[in-house]
This record gives C-alpha cells, structure tokens and sequence, in this order.
C-alpha cells in the first residue's frame, strides 16, 4: 500500500502536469486514467527490481516510463499515419520534432521530462535500446502480412520482446553489465511469446501473424524459459536478493492471465505493434480513445 502511494503521488506530480498541458479538456481524465493504471504497475515491478539490484528507485523515472510505454503503444496501434514511424525516428534521435497532434505533442513532453531526468548521453543504454525498440515496431507491421517468412517473424518477435524488456529496466539500472542485459532480453523474449498466446484469437480474427498463430510457439516452451529466467535471476542475485523480483514478476503474470479471460465487452485489436511493456496492463481503456468522451476535470483533481 505504501508503494501504490509513493507512485500514486509520482504521476500526479510529474505525469499528470504533462497530461494537462498536452491533452484537451474533454479527454484528459480518460487519458490520465490509461495511463496511471500502466504508471504504476511498472512502478511496482521496477521498484522490486532496483531493490534486486541495489539500485535506488526512482518512482519519478518509473512512472514516466510506464506512462511512455502505454502513449507510444496506443500511437503505434491506432494512429495509422505515415508520417508517425518517421517522427518518433527523429524524436528519439533527439533531432528537431514537430509534433502533430495533442498525444505527439504529449510523447515529447513525456519523453523530454524523462531524457532531462535520466541525463544520459545519447550513445547511452536506454536511448540505444529505444531506439532498437522502434525499429522493430515499425517491422512488426509485416506481421500484417499472412505469408511472412519464419525467420523474419521469430526476427521481429525476439526483437520486440528483449529491447522492450530491457529498455524498462535500464530505468532502474542503466549501466548494467553484459550478463544482466542478456538475462533480461530472454525475459523480454519469454514475455512477448506469452502475450501472443494471450492474444492469439484475437490475433488471428484482425489477421495478424504471430507465432502463437502459426502453432511455431507453445505453452510448454514459454513455462520452460520462465522457470529457466527464475533460476538464472537466483543465480545472479542469490535466491533471497532476487525473491522480491521474482514474487512480483509471477504475481503480475497471474494479473495479466485471469485479466485475459473472455469479456463481452472487450475490443479487437487493430494492429501488432504491441509489447510486453504492456504485457501486464493490456486490459482497460487505451489512451487514444475510439469514442468521445465528455469533458472532465484536470486530471490531478
């Protein structure tokens, strides 16, 4: 409970301003709501990884880093412009960027506030790895594309997953050695090939390929290379020092499962650019709403 108040009062100081600023009165506090539930879930998971690692955690850095995960997700799935993919190059590369429209201008302001706050040369693991992270979103969309070839799908699949994974993590610890980030992208591959097994009928019925379609990606393949991290994650930190990670990694995967059970109201998905940086909080309302909403208060009231 402690915790949930420590990033509650995060995003309502760093994140929330932001959302003021950038969205229009009638969407703020559906915005705002889409993302503080992504905001802090990171939050939880990166804290208990900080704690792993030894690190101190950053709730301001964790929770814009959720909030950034869930915009620049709903932008890739929903937005359908050309000119997006080549924007975000520029964003992320730190070049002049005009933003377009209310959620662009709100990426920037989120971004910004979280690169000024990171203070990390360019070259630097986190701004490496999104911009890794983007090339292979802007591939996943020959996943569109029903007679893709195994070994480009596996490409984007394992892409996807270990920059995503660990460029979250890189949050908490931006200087990790070799071993640490190899961990974390096997991770990251595990959890993409789990949320394409959660989504797999719905994948099919939007015409998206993923493994999990093609029967190439098995259940009993993904609790293997689960229990394979757990061991591994011992190994590194000892059983004890990684218990709080570990306990709350497996605790959000339960969440994310009994989350995905049918709904009658839930929506088919449109596009594949999803990660697992959202594996945990796909469910709920997206950022960029498909109805309008009425107009609500600033969303730190």
């Amino acid at each position: 409970m402690r915790d949930l108040k420590v990033f509650t009062r995060a995003f309502d100081e760093v994140v929330a301003p932001l959302v003021d600023k950038a969205v229009n009165p009638g969407e703020r506090q559906h915005v705002c709501e889409a993302l503080r539930a992504t905001s802090l879930k990171v939050g939880f998971l990166l804290s208990t990884y900080a704690m792993t690692v030894r690190k101190p955690g950053r709730p301001d850095l964790f929770v814009l880093g959720g909030a950034i995960a869930r915009l620049y997700d709903d932008l890739m799935d929903h937005s359908g412009r050309p000119d997006l993919d080549g924007g975000l190059d520029v964003l992320f590369s730190g070049g002049p960027y005009t933003p377009l429209t209310e959620f662009d201008a709100l990426l920037h302001d989120l971004y910004q506030s979280l690169a000024l706050r990171l203070d990390l040369p360019e070259d630097a693991l986190p701004h490496v790895t999104l911009r890794a992270l983007h090339g292979y979103q802007k591939l996943s969309r020959e996943q569109k594309n029903p007679a893709i070839r195994e070994d480009l799908l596996w490409e984007i699949t394992r892409g996807k997953g270990a920059t995503a994974n660990l460029l979250l993590h890189t949050l908490a610890h931006p200087y990790m050695a070799a071993r640490e980030q190899d961990l974390l992208k096997d991770l990251g591959v595990t959890l993409q090939m789990l949320d394409d097994h959660f989504d797999r009928d719905i994948d099919r019925a939007a015409g998206i390929t993923t493994p999990a379609t093609r029967g190439e990606s098995r259940l009993p393949e993904v609790r293997r290379r689960l229990r394979t991290t757990r061991a591994t994650l011992h190994d590194l930190y000892s059983r004890t020092g990684s218990r709080p990670y570990v306990g709350a990694l497996y605790a959000m995967l339960a969440w994310a499962y009994l989350s995905r059970l049918p709904h009658p109201r839930r929506l088919t998905r449109t596009s594949s650019a999803r990660t697992p940086l959202l594996v945990f909080a796909r469910r709920g309302n997206g950022v960029i709403s498909l109805v309008p909403h009425e107009s609500g208060p600033r969303c730190a009231d």
